[in-house]
């Protein structure tokens, strides 16, 4: 019979949750990143207005809540890392 250390595969499974959510908060960050560029750029080169600000800057606001739930999920993960981290020592 194997000894299952419970602990160790958990903070296993964490540990590939953490990477995941490290690429998650990475490709929402540039996705955001690229968008309030892009946002920039257009408006210096041929100006926002009206209708175009109301439509632009939700999309700039929804990628930004976005990348900062993914940031906030990164952050539960690596807390629950932390815990299991002190738990087993």
């Amino acid at each position: 019979m194997v000894p299952v250390d419970i602990a160790k595969n958990f903070l296993d499974l964490l540990k590939i949750r953490q990477s995941a959510r490290i690429r998650d908060a990475r490709i929402m960050g540039s996705i955001c990143l690229a968008s309030f560029l892009a946002t920039i750029g257009f408006g210096l080169l041929q100006g926002l207005e009206g209708r175009e600000v109301y439509l632009v800057l939700p999309l700039d606001l929804i990628l930004l809540f976005s990348y900062l739930m993914a940031w906030t999920r990164l952050e539960v993960t690596n807390a629950a890392i932390d815990l299991v981290d002190n738990l087993k020592a």
